[in-house]
This record gives C-alpha cells, structure tokens and sequence, in this order.
C-alpha cells in the first residue's frame, strides 16, 4: 500500500475533525471524534494518527480507541473511504481496473420473506452510514471476538454493526441527539420490517463491567412494532418468537422481542410459537406464555433436562441449531394441554 495515498486522504479527513493539526512528520493531533474529547476543555486534543510499522494508525489517548486509520477514515467519511480504496487498487494494479464482464458487483444481502438464510443484497441503512458491519473488522477486532465467542453465524454478520459508544448512532436518529448514553462499546442489530425499513436500532454493551441495567438500549425509529428480524421472515412457514434479538439469529424463520411489549395482532395464532428463555420460576415469563395461551398462539415448554437459560446458551453448550428447532416443535403446545403444562414448568 503506497503512503502518500494514506497521506493524502489523512489531510483530506482533516477537514471533518476538530483542532486538526499535523504535529510533525507522520503525526497529527485533534480531538477524538469518536468520544467527543474532553467535556470541559474544548481545546483538548487527544486523538492522534501516527505511523508504525509502515501502517497509519488512530489511537485516543482518552477513551482508548484505537484502530488503522481506514477503518477511521470509513467511519468519518465513506465516500472517502471509497475513493482511497480505489486509489490503493489503481496503484497496487499499474492504473488498471479490474474487468467485471459488464456485471454489477453487488453487496450481499440477506434473504427476502420467501428465501429464509439465503444471502443476497443488502442494502445498510441510512442511519448505519459510517458505521463497520462487523464482517469488515479485522480478525483480531474485539467485537469480532465477541461475536465470535458467542458463535453467531457468519453468514449474519454483514448485518450486524459495531459502535464504540451508543452516542455515535444516537446522534443520528431524531429525539436522541441530546440523550447521554454510557461509553461502553456496542454491538448494533438493526430492526428492519418487512418492507426494507429500518425502525429500531438496539446496542447490546460489550464488556466486563457493563451494568446489567444498561446491557441493551434500543433507539425508536418509526412508529413500528418492536421486533428484530422481519425482514428474515416468510410467513408461509411456522413463524417462532423468541426473548431477544441474538437468540433469533440461531433459529430459522425466527424473531425476537425487542422490549416487553408484545404485539400481538402483528402474529398469526395458527402459525406462530412463541419461545421464552428457560426460566420456570419468573413470574413474568409465566404471566406472558398464559397470555399468548390466551391469546390462541401455541408455546414451547423446556423439559426439565434443559438447563440451559436461552438459545444462545444451549448453542455454546454445544447443542446443534437444528436440535434445537426440533426439540422446540416437539415441545410446543396450546390450547388446554399448554395451560396444564405450564403449570407443571412453573413448579
């Protein structure tokens, strides 16, 4: 990769940050657009771009943040971003392009209601414009590691984003611009509906001293149900509800809650099961399987062998996804025979 290119584009993003300054020969100083610098000096200047090892790098001296300086410059400026790659590519290749055979590349995107897993274009959201999908991070980005670690699939994760504060993505959603949110690093899921419409976004924190009151935060878009994963959904085919987000990811044809509030009506009773994590002695889980009981739905009822808590548990304790869905219709129930067992779970 050619440096002056590098260089040239670092002097280009000086123009979106503040206080820019180039110091000395391959180093620059101005204020850390990721976490705002210093709230009561507003001359501070923490961020820096500096070269090692023959790559330009970003590093913060106030919350941390370190990473190449094109994951910086994609997040700043995509537009940029682009033509510095274009530049690097015409310059690694003689000046030539590379031939397509009149095709378009597209941006793989993920399935339609009819396709279920199946990976096609996918079009980010406009909100999301900025912001690294985590199937772009380098190998040893830390949020590649939790995803990792949680063993989340990778033909999902072109459509799962990464913020290292809720602040970044709430600047740009109306209503939220002057909301404080904390400093931990977020995983982004979008919600988007079946029309291609983004309606919440939720930021799972990522870290060792997240409070658990604080784990998940999601932001209102639209005026839409709050459900991640409609736009996987083909509701020709059984349709399952689980608790949150992450846990759907594993199922297929499966949603999962955003919050609390359940929509109902959204929900065909006759194709649906709803799935709520493992937990026979929470007074709200019970509560919710006798309302959806109620409200003609049919409901997954753990055995007592599972001990797992949630989807996402029972996979990393090594149960297969495909185990699990059998066991989930094997063990759903409605009508009379679910109230009886569900008086027996919660014993």
């Amino acid at each position: 990769m050619s440096a002056w290119i590098d260089v040239k584009y670092i002097r280009f993003l000086g123009v979106y940050l503040n206080l820019f300054k180039e110091k000395q020969q391959n180093l620059w100083n101005f204020r850390c657009p990721i976490c705002g610098d210093s709230t009561s000096d507003a001359t501070k200047c923490r961020g820096y771009i500096y070269l090692y090892n023959n790559t330009y790098l970003y590093k913060c001296q106030r919350c941390g943040d370190s990473r190449p300086f094109v994951s910086l410059l994609y997040i700043i400026s995509p537009e940029l971003h682009k033509q510095h790659k274009m530049e690097v590519f015409k310059e690694n290749h003689g000046g030539k392009t590379r031939k397509t055979n009149n095709r378009t590349t597209r941006k793989p995107k993920f399935n339609t209601r009819r396709n279920t897993f199946k990976i096609q274009e996918f079009k980010i959201p406009k909100q999301l414009d900025g912001f690294e999908p985590i199937s772009m991070l380098p190998d040893d980005h830390f949020m590649v590691e939790y995803v990792k670690g949680r063993m989340i699939p990778k033909n999902r994760w072109s459509g799962l984003f990464w913020a290292s504060s809720m602040n970044l993505i709430a600047d740009k959603i109306p209503g939220y611009q002057t909301t404080y949110f904390d400093r931990f690093p977020r995983l982004l899921l979008p919600f988007i509906n079946q029309d291609g419409v983004m309606t919440h976004i939720q930021g799972r924190a990522v870290g060792d001293k997240v409070p658990k009151s604080s784990r998940y935060y999601t932001l209102e878009i639209e005026d839409d149900p709050k459900v991640y994963g409609l736009d996987f959904i083909n509701d020709k085919e059984r349709v399952k509800v689980v608790e949150g987000p992450i846990d759907s990811i594993f199922l297929k044809n499966c949603v999962g809650m955003g919050g609390a509030d359940i929509p109902w009506n959204i929900f065909d009773p006759s194709n649906t099961t709803f799935v709520w994590d493992n937990e026979p002695r929470s007074n709200n889980i019970i509560k919710r399987m006798k309302e959806a009981v109620n409200h003609g739905f049919s409901v997954c009822i753990w055995g007592t062998k599972i001990r797992q808590k949630d989807i996402n548990d029972m996979v990393l304790s090594g149960y297969t996804p495909d185990w699990i869905e059998k066991y989930i219709t094997d063990h759903s129930l409605s009508g009379l025979r679910a109230k009886l067992a569900i008086t027996q779970y919660e014993k």
